[in-house]
């Protein structure tokens, strides 16, 4: 054997030693990596042969089409579809296994012809305390920021919803940041008022999702939803009556009484309640001020810098169609 080629051999004797060297101290396979993922933890059973069941505080003229119930994990990744028993007020599922922290409710309504396709409003909730869910306007309209501070900002759900339901709060200037238990009553109506449902379906819900971002993002309602709202209706408004408004209405009940009348069922016509005339900054237009006018200086309203002046208390048309929708 030459110099030369003990040289040759000796050379690649070592670029293998070291090649096998690196190999092995790295970790990884020569030419290519290895990601090692650490081993998922195992589920916990949060609830065994357990129940949900809840409540759908909507508006009565709204029509339900069905209800779905998503199982998150911690990260709000779907790991099941649930299908519950549901009617027009409520909905229950029983006997299952719970493994997830959170659920996300998906109520979905039918639309009218403005609007060619089904309507969804979502409320989140906390599994392992959630036994009774109370769906209504208020929470789903403040799910995209409890999504935003459950999903992103991986707070726990009780903060989450709270640092949520005050961004809700804010929006519409209330007091109150727990809706969870809200029907449609004084404040439960707002949000439809902002999102202008007495208009159609299509602007309802382009306006649901509008403002339930901009709930997200922190915004003020009065920059643009109430004055919007209250802009459209006083355009309702002919003399003393709401014309050609639709289904705002709360279903009231008069029961049998000792003598056995038989259950009745009325309308509450008083649905928007001085909604506009605090959007303004006016006051109620009673019978001590008839004949009092009232300059609007609201900066955005269509309205701005025009007189309106009291001239009787108003009310509602309760035309065939809007007594249909009872």
């Amino acid at each position: 054997m030459s110099f030369s080629h003990k040289i040759i051999t000796l050379t690649f004797v070592l670029l293998w030693f070291l090649t096998a060297f690196v190999a092995v101290f790295s970790g990884c396979n020569y030419g290519s990596e290895k990601i090692v993922e650490p081993p998922e933890e195992p589920q916990q059973v949060i609830c065994r042969n357990c129940y949900i069941q809840g409540s759908l505080n909507y508006l009565h003229s709204m029509k339900i089409d069905d209800v779905k119930i998503v199982t998150l994990d911690k990260k709000c990744n779907a790991t099941d579809t649930l299908i519950p028993r549901f009617d027009s007020t409520g909905f229950k599922l029983d006997t299952f296994h719970l493994t997830c922290p959170y659920l996300k409710v998906i109520a979905r309504f039918a639309s009218d012809s403005t609007l060619n396709k089904k309507m969804e409003f979502v409320q989140y909730a906390d599994s392992s305390i959630s036994r009774h869910i109370k769906l209504n306007m208020l929470a789903s309209v403040s799910s995209k920021a409890l999504e935003n501070e459950l999903c992103n900002e991986h707070l726990d759900y009780q903060d989450a919803r709270d640092k949520a339901y005050r961004k809700t709060a804010r929006f519409f200037g209330y007091d109150k940041s727990d809706y969870d238990g809200s029907d449609v009553d004084a404040i439960g109506r707002d949000p439809y008022i902002f999102s202008r449902y007495f208009v159609s379906d299509s602007v309802f819900y382009s306006d649901y999702k509008n403002m339930a971002a901009a709930i997200a993002n922190g915004e003020f309602g009065d920059t643009l939803y109430r004055t919007r709202a209250a802009d459209d209706l006083v355009k309702y408004f002919k003399m003393d009556r709401w014309e050609a408004v639709r289904g705002m209405y709360e279903k009231q009940w008069v029961w049998p009484n000792a003598i056995g009348t038989t259950e009745q069922k009325t309308i509450n016509l008083n649905v928007f309640p001085n909604f506009w005339e605090n959007a303004y900054g006016f006051p109620y237009c009673t019978e001590e001020l008839l004949g009092d006018t009232v300059v609007n200086m609201t900066r955005g309203s269509a309205f701005y810098d025009t007189t309106f002046i009291c001239d009787q208390r108003h009310g509602i048309s309760v035309t065939d169609e809007y007594q249909d929708r009872a």
